[in-house]
């Protein structure tokens, strides 16, 4: 099975792929290290301090090289079309993508951005266009209560 997970930054995105791949021993591959990896970034947004990214150059590397047993993580996922089986929106409260941004240091431009994209449904909406299999997990208290949810959701 082919799994994706997206949603805003800090949703908890890589946490949740990491465990629900070790729990079903699925290969895990995380957008942000594959775009670094694979050198696809074409740029960087100094005002922004993000990278810019071709993402149909990304999707079209994903689509020769992606394995079935595995579950793929990244914000930018919603804006891919590859062969999912699901496509799994972490929905974070906005408070408490705010904390986490601010501990990371993201500029305020950047977290209001993303939490404006959170209040619009944005990862949701583009996903519903893109994917048949849709389904939106609002975390539990830890990342085993989500990855219980996600399995439950799935059916595996």
């Amino acid at each position: 099975m082919r799994v994706g997970i997206s949603g805003a930054p800090a949703s908890g995105k890589t946490t949740i792929a990491d465990e629900l791949a070790k729990e079903l021993n699925y290969a895990v591959i995380h957008l942000t290290h594959y775009i670094n990896e694979k050198r696809l970034a074409r740029g960087y947004d100094k005002r922004l301090n993000a990278r810019i990214v071709d993402v149909g150059k990304v999707e079209r590397e994903l689509l020769n090289e992606l394995p079935y047993d595995v579950i793929i993580e990244g914000h930018l996922l919603v804006e891919m079309e590859l062969p999912l089986d699901a496509m799994i929106i972490l929905k974070e409260k906005p408070t408490t993508l705010a904390k986490r941004m601010r501990e990371r240091r993201y500029k305020e431009e950047k977290i209001e951005e993303n939490l404006l994209a959170v209040q619009l449904d944005y990862f949701e909406k583009v996903a519903r266009e893109k994917y048949s299999n849709v389904i939106v997990i609002k975390p539990g208290k830890t990342p085993a209560a989500t990855v219980k949810k996600i399995r439950e959701e799935l059916s595996l």
